[in-house]
């Protein structure tokens, strides 16, 4: 249904989709990778301002999750190719999105008062320790989350019968002599940091094409 959703009318980008979920719900039922980053960090990165926090000593754990099934889209809004475009990124529109993240975040938590973090633990300032049950995080959650801006997949490299937009050597299908180099190219969310894996890109075109 999902895939249908976010494909729309497109059957090719459907079926694509449809891979696409299967490998991210695959790696959920691994033990040995999580599809969520837990990143600690010295002092305070969330959303209320120092004003309003107060002269205190921060840590900061924040639950990154990188394998999400939402699927948003993009499109043109006029032929002029300085416009900007139409961009709708979903997050959060597939129901497992949501409970992954809240279940993230509740692990995190967990992180923090489990030794040896524990030791350095005073007490939590957001949400705040009344802030407990699964649909009191969601609640939260959807008024601070907010994207890591690892956006890919906009020309994704995929078989043309499933909906990509590039073959295996950046070339776009359906025409001659043009090819993509860039984030947009990698098919789905990945595990990693954008920076080197764009790197790793364009050495891999310029190797392919020397």
């Amino acid at each position: 249904m999902y895939a249908s959703k976010y494909a729309n009318g497109n059957s090719k980008l459907e079926q694509g989709i449809k891979v696409q979920h299967q490998i991210s719900l695959d790696l959920y039922e691994r033990d040995e990778q999580l599809p969520s980053e837990l990143n600690l960090e010295p002092g305070y990165s969330g959303p209320t301002s120092v004003d309003q926090r107060g002269n205190q000593n921060f840590t900061t754990i924040n639950a990154v999750f990188y394998s999400p099934l939402s699927r948003g889209r993009t499109h043109i809004t006029s032929t002029d190719h300085n416009a900007r475009p139409a961009v709708d990124p979903a997050y959060w529109s597939h129901p497992i999105d949501v409970a992954m993240h809240v279940a993230s975040l509740q692990v995190a938590r967990k992180l923090l008062r489990t030794p040896p973090l524990q030791s350095i633990y005073i007490k939590e300032f957001e949400p705040g320790a009344d802030v407990e049950s699964d649909e009191e995080v969601e609640a939260y959650l959807k008024t601070v989350a907010k994207s890591d801006n690892h956006e890919v997949g906009t020309m994704a490299m995929m078989p043309e019968a499933l909906g990509g937009v590039v073959d295996t050597k950046f070339r776009v299908y359906g025409l001659e002599n043009v090819r993509v180099t860039d984030a947009s190219v990698i098919p789905m969310p990945i595990g990693s940091h954008m920076e080197s894996t764009v790197y790793m890109l364009g050495e891999k075109v310029r190797v392919i094409h020397h």
